[in-house]
């Protein structure tokens, strides 16, 4: 059941719902700051009193990037006043009349509401790694660590020195994928899919490794200059 503030506007961006759906207006709104809801029912009295938050350990990702907050397993009548019963919903914008799916574990999404992250390129520890490659580094937002961002080095396969490149990456990140590009002037970047993985060394922590990617064709013969790491996040 459904309670909006404009039943027309409603329907007009989301469409029409199944009769019973939609049950009423609501004249007033829902603070953004967090404040107490009481539901109850005409013939059984209080179903529900609860505060909600915007702060952690409440989910942060509906404080203004348009997710829905939903409950987790509802039909399980979870305790609606611990933050720990409530998620994000997967879909940006709101999804009523439909399954209230969250979003998945082990995705950028649910690190950004663990973490309270908002700007994808914001920089809360000053480390120069925006949040988005913290995230698909392994490191944590909040505490500096510039030792794992790219960094340029040379390897010796057979008789010949290559150009190379190492860094971390999240083994947890699994909606992000990483591509190497090359450059001659530092303007113009180009994919490069002809990049060998050398190694792929794990931290111990079943969470992190350390790889190293190298170039196809040795230096002597090699037109490379500059090397970079580009992240892609899945959609």
């Amino acid at each position: 059941a459904i309670v909006v503030r404009n039943e027309a506007a409603f329907t007009a961006r989301y469409g029409e719902l199944p009769d019973g759906v939609v049950i009423g207006q609501y004249s007033g709104r829902l603070s953004n700051d967090g404040e107490r809801v009481i539901l109850t029912s005409s013939s059984t009295g209080e179903l529900h009193d609860f505060t909600y938050n915007d702060q952690p350990p409440w989910p942060t990702l509906p404080d203004g990037d348009g997710h829905s907050l939903v409950l987790v397993e509802p039909a399980s009548g979870p305790d609606h006043a611990k933050p720990t019963s409530w998620l994000p919903h997967a879909k940006i914008g709101g999804a009523p009349g439909e399954d209230d799916s969250t979003i998945a574990t082990g995705s950028y999404l649910a690190w950004k509401n663990a973490n309270g992250i908002f700007n994808d390129e914001g920089d809360e520890d000053g480390d120069l790694i925006m949040n988005f490659a913290e995230y698909a580094m392994g490191t944590r937002p909040r505490s500096p660590d510039s030792g794992v961002l790219p960094r340029p080095m040379t390897v010796r396969f057979g008789a010949e020195d290559f150009f190379a490149i190492t860094f971390q990456k999240s083994l947890l990140a699994t909606d992000v994928t990483f591509e190497i590009q090359t450059s001659t002037d530092l303007v113009n970047w180009i994919t490069s899919d002809a990049f060998t993985m050398v190694s792929e060394i794990s931290n111990g922590d079943d969470e992190t490794a350390v790889t190293t990617w190298r170039s196809p064709a040795p230096i002597k013969s090699s037109k490379i200059q500059y090397l970079r790491v580009r992240i892609i996040l899945a959609h």
